[in-house]
């Protein structure tokens, strides 16, 4: 039994007492497939393992499944059109992104936002309009993808994400139409395009998971602190190589994978990228993942 294979049993094991546990331990194995798919070393090259593999198997991943890995949805316009809704605010009015400057700070990466003079920008998005397509009428569903985004050091920083597919869940309207952008991959995306036209030289050097709250994601990083006889700390956290056994078991999890398919779909636009290492720590005992960002020399 491979190590990121004994750290999901152990995860099954951990979530086998939870009372919904049917339903996680369904979830984990459907991404586990993914994380196989994504994350196993042994079968191809360790620079190109999140592209060769969703190339073979991950564009079935998809729903619908999509003919090649890469996204279709490259304008931010689109966005509009299938019922997103541009919110504009202005951050340093706002208590909640003190705690998220402090955390920037101490990263070491430039903390002000635009209202300040800073090169941070909150980039949000509602899913509150109806549209039509093809005689089909998709209703708003309440989603929401919440990021900051610095171009000057390439960051994103995703805060506030809630996918269509969760939000209805949420309302328990479980019959209405999803919208064809749902995910968070394509999203963020749209989001850092639209805000790379004020730096058209800019380029992806880290994403910053941000209070990551999903269950499967803490009682990964929970196993691994149980495996290693560690603990989450405060910055500067533990960092675990991409190609380590627990650096694939957290680009396994649903805040992990997702930030591989970023890199993946968007290969074209962002160059050739993949995840280095990820540093997990805590502030104000929020969990938070740092994902280093390189280029994969040609």
């Amino acid at each position: 039994m491979s190590g990121l294979q004994a750290l999901y049993q152990d995860l099954a094991g951990s979530l086998a007492a939870h009372p919904e546990a049917a339903k996680h331990t369904k979830t984990m194995v459907q991404h586990n497939e993914v994380t196989e798919s994504l994350t196993t070393p042994d079968k191809y090259p360790l620079r190109d393992v999140h592209a060769q593999a969703l190339q073979k198997k991950g564009q079935t991943m998809f729903n619908p499944p999509r003919d090649s890995a890469q996204s279709s949805f490259l304008d931010d316009k689109e966005l509009k059109r299938y019922g997103y809704v541009y919110e504009v605010f202005f951050p340093s009015t706002e208590p909640f992104f003190i705690t998220m400057q402090d955390v920037l700070k101490a990263i070491g990466l430039q903390w002000k936002f635009f209202d300040e003079t800073g090169f941070n920008s909150s980039v949000e998005h509602e899913h509150c309009k109806r549209y039509d397509f093809e005689s089909m009428v998709y209703p708003p569903t309440g989603a929401r993808f919440c990021q900051v985004i610095n171009h000057v050091q390439g960051t994103i920083v995703a805060y506030d994400n809630i996918s269509p597919m969760e939000a209805l869940k949420e309302s328990g309207n479980y019959d209405a139409q999803v919208p064809m952008i749902k995910y968070w991959s394509d999203i963020a995306f749209l989001q850092w395009d639209l805000m790379k036209k004020q730096n058209a030289d800019s380029d992806l050097r880290y994403i910053l998971r941000y209070n990551v709250v999903n269950n499967l994601t803490n009682s990964m990083v929970d196993t691994i602190n149980l495996e290693n006889g560690t603990e989450t700390k405060a910055w500067p956290g533990t960092s675990y190589d991409a190609t380590s056994k627990e650096g694939q078991a957290l680009l396994g999890t649903p805040n992990g994978s997702s930030v591989a398919y970023l890199l993946i779909q968007h290969k074209n636009q962002l160059g050739h990228k993949t995840v280095e290492k990820i540093t997990v720590f805590q502030h104000r005992r929020l969990l938070m993942m740092l994902f280093y960002i390189k280029n994969v020399e040609a």
